[in-house]
């Protein structure tokens, strides 16, 4: 178990934000993620509160450090009115994402971006080198923000494995075998919470942060390997057991290529970057297909012509709009997509207009991002939280 002085430090974050709802202090709070730099006059403005009011619950978010001071602002003729800022590195999380060769570390502040991040290379195996090794890496990580440990609200584990939904243990992990692992372990080697997530629903947190129109959809996440989920009202749906969404053990093709998970010809064989790529780095083997390269083009339009396949599967099912994210987004083109619908069209038996295949708006480390966005949406004001956990 963690000691008290651990526990205290756990528990300091949730401590401030339970202050700020008590205090009245969370809707002047709020403004500060919606608009760069307000002043005094502006805020009592916007909440209709008197001036006195606004000067002490102002004072107070800066003292607690969660806004500071900013550029004076443009002047209609009488005194420039100081601007004040959020401060988004007041609280922070770490997002982590454990891949077959290497971990991905990443710090992220109050709007859910990207404030550091790392990437190290280290071979998975089942042994307790490996988990030695990993803490090691992760501590170093984390002492390089220079971060006092109250700022950090978290540990958040993206894995290649379906995780019990309150992020405590993994039930299912073929890639790699990590159920002996549990969060409360980690925590005790490390002193800061720890939760396990799915790395597929972890990219697609990151797009629901970042981009709060979307509704109902099927968020697939292209990667090392492949997954999906589905996205009902802004919300993701894990249906009765956890399995939504997950068509990367869809059959592709009858006595197919043997999957990871013992079946034949499932669509993780043939759509995933492993299936794409042999041998050569996502980077390489873009750089080649841009420079015209035969063999790479080939490759790639068979590839598509699978993935195709696999969504239309997916689309006729459901009817919703397809986001298409994870490591591939960084590279997939705007002619990719017109490719793979007008293939979705060609198959269809009933009338389907473009436009309902989009590129994810987080194109790089979405999943390590998404890990760390629990802790902070448990943070930030109620009204401004753009997805629920």
């Amino acid at each position: 178990m963690a000691t008290e002085e651990e526990q205290n430090t756990l528990n300091e974050a949730y401590r401030v934000k339970a202050e700020l709802i008590k205090t009245g202090l969370e809707s002047v709070y709020a403004l500060f993620f919606d608009n760069e730099s307000l002043s005094k006059p502006q805020i009592a403005k916007l909440l209709g509160l008197s001036m006195p009011t606004v000067l002490a619950k102002t004072g107070k978010l800066e003292n607690l450090g969660l806004i500071k001071k900013g550029k004076e602002q443009d002047s209609n003729g009488g005194r420039r009115a100081i601007g004040y800022e959020l401060n988004s590195i007041a609280r922070v999380a770490i997002g982590v994402e454990i891949n077959a060769q290497k971990v991905r570390f990443c710090c992220v502040d109050l709007k859910g971006k990207s404030y550091e991040r790392k990437s190290v290379e280290l071979a998975f195996n089942d042994g307790y080198s490996y988990l030695d090794d990993f803490v090691k890496e992760l501590k170093a990580f984390i002492n390089s923000l220079k971060f006092d440990e109250d700022r950090i609200l978290g540990i958040g584990i993206s894995l290649q494995a379906v995780v019990a939904n309150d992020g405590e243990q993994i039930l299912y992990s073929k890639i790699m075998p990590l159920q002996n692992i549990i969060a409360k372990q980690l925590e005790r080697l490390i002193g800061i919470k720890v939760r396990f997530s799915h790395d597929v629903e972890c990219a697609a947190l990151t797009e629901l942060w970042h981009e709060k129109e979307v509704k109902d959809s099927i968020f697939v996440s292209i990667s090392e390997h492949l997954g999906g989920c589905l996205i009902s009202n802004h919300l993701i749906e894990h249906g009765l057991h956890g399995y939504a969404g997950a068509l990367e053990h869809m059959e592709l093709h009858e006595n197919g290529v043997k999957c990871y998970c013992g079946k034949d010809g499932c669509v993780e064989s043939y759509c995933s970057l492993n299936a794409l790529l042999r041998g050569e780095s996502d980077e390489d083997f873009f750089k080649k297909l841009k420079s015209g390269d035969d063999e790479a083009k080939s490759r790639y339009q068979v590839y598509l012509n699978d993935l195709a396949r696999a969504l239309y599967s997916v689309y006729l099912l459901l009817e919703r709009e397809i986001i298409i994210g994870g490591d591939i987004a960084d590279f997939i083109t705007d002619e990719d997509v017109n490719y793979l619908e007008e293939k979705i069209i060609e198959r269809s038996s009933f009338k389907v207009e473009k436009g309902f295949i989009h590129i994810a708006s987080v194109r790089k480390d979405a999943s390590v991002i998404g890990a760390a966005l629990p802790y902070i949406a448990n943070f930030v004001p109620d009204v401004i939280v753009p997805i629920s956990i």
